[in-house]
């Protein structure tokens, strides 16, 4: 996932979805899956839920407010917005270094998140899983889907331009 233009930060494009990934989720066979990547400075060492939070909680307020609403539509009863057991309302069901799991459960549905931090020559990659409990949910939430892979790339497209200006700069995380 290099650059295609030099001085430029790389943009996150849909990926495979990493087999830790899938291993980490919990869902067991989720009704869906994706993945994006994105390459970030391999000088940027932060931890996996450092990352997280970069992702969700460190973006504009109208940024913030689009998430919250997704959230509300898929029906997340509200959480803390940032705790150390939550990233923007969503539990922490697991975390390491390199991997943090995210995550609620409704009774319509479940949603992981795992975010992976860049490891040797692999992106920095934001898998999302979900399983629907109820039939309406099974159509209703693809039209949230079409919203998530259009918001997913930008949230990390700006995750990763903060990453190059703060090292560009010499800021560490």
């Amino acid at each position: 996932m290099e650059s295609e233009h030099p001085g430029r930060p790389p943009r996150s494009r849909r990926c495979q979805v990493p087999a830790e990934a899938v291993h980490l989720q919990t869902l067991g066979r989720p009704d869906y899956q994706d993945a994006f990547g994105v390459d970030v400075d391999r000088t940027d060492r932060r931890s996996a839920l450092d990352w997280a939070r970069g992702i969700f909680e460190h973006q504009s307020p109208l940024i913030g407010s689009l998430l919250m609403l997704v959230g509300w539509l898929m029906r997340f009863p509200p959480g803390p917005l940032s705790s150390p057991d939550h990233v923007l309302g969503l539990t922490i069901l697991e975390q390491t270094q390199d991997a943090v799991v995210i995550g609620r459960d409704t009774s319509a549905v479940s949603l992981r998140i795992v975010i992976l931090a860049p490891a040797d020559n692999e992106p920095l990659t934001f898998s999302t899983f979900l399983r629907f409990h109820r039939m309406p949910w099974r159509y209703g939430g693809r039209v949230v889907l079409i919203a998530h892979r259009r918001v997913v790339p930008l949230l990390l497209d700006r995750v990763a331009a903060r990453s190059a200006t703060e090292h560009a700069h010499g800021v560490t995380a």
